[in-house]
């Protein structure tokens, strides 16, 4: 599913790497998505699934990432993330065994500061700062995920 707004917006790359799907957005500042794919998340082995994440980047970034000048990313990884040092340590149900500094190779090839963290951490700083957090001090983030 892709969505158009202006491209005339101050916007970020997100990404949402899951167990089966890879979720690749642009955003604005402001929360809004202004143009979103979805991928498939390959895991037969270590290397399979590094390269369905940049795979679905670099897709993302060619198809939809044209007008748009991203001034930063943000990805959130299932698993274990080491986010101040930028590596993904590793996940139980993906082959991802040996530490990735995945922050750092995606930085060198995009040029735009890079932040990882978990997925479930992720989503519920959006939340806290984009969305019902915004109206409440106090709320609950419950993460449904392909594992439940």
């Amino acid at each position: 599913m892709t969505e158009h707004t202006s491209k005339d917006v101050s916007s970020v790359i997100g990404v949402d790497v899951g167990a089966t799907k890879i979720l690749v957005g642009c955003v604005g500042r402001d929360g809004t998505v202004l143009c979103r794919r979805r991928y498939p998340m390959k895991r037969e082995n270590q290397t399979t699934a590094l390269n369905s994440v940049h795979e679905a980047i670099e897709d993302f970034m060619r198809a939809e990432g044209k007008g748009f000048s991203p001034s930063a990313m943000g990805v959130g990884l299932v698993g274990h993330v080491d986010a101040a040092a930028g590596i993904w340590r590793y996940w139980v149900n993906l082959p991802i065994h040996t530490p990735i500094p995945l922050a750092a190779q995606l930085n060198t090839r995009y040029h735009l500061p890079v932040v990882i963290d978990n997925d479930v951490q992720a989503a519920t700083l959006a939340e806290m700062h984009l969305g019902v957090g915004r109206e409440t001090e106090e709320f609950i983030y419950i993460n449904i995920g392909t594992g439940v």
